[in-house]
């Protein structure tokens, strides 16, 4: 964890940072809240939003892919999926 303190960073220092973020994580805060409004403020349509969740599996599957192509395209093989 980066410390933006003024003085040189001790231990101690990242020891509170931590402690803090802790604190932050365990407590009884909810932190995912409704998007309706941020969408409207920002003239985004809902439906053109996708989920974390499906992003990264798209992201992944496109690059298995290239590597399957390298693979073919390649003579090496020590390119393994």
């Amino acid at each position: 964890m980066l410390c933006f303190c003024e003085r040189t960073c001790t231990k101690m220092c990242l020891i509170e940072s931590n402690v803090e973020a802790f604190q932050v994580l365990t407590s009884d805060t909810v932190f995912s809240v409704p998007m309706n409004e941020t969408y409207q403020l920002l003239g985004v349509d809902p439906k053109d939003i996708v989920t974390l969740e499906k992003y990264l599996q798209d992201y992944f599957t496109n690059i298995l892919k290239k590597l399957k192509d390298l693979k073919a395209q390649s003579k090496q093989t020590d390119i393994f999926i």
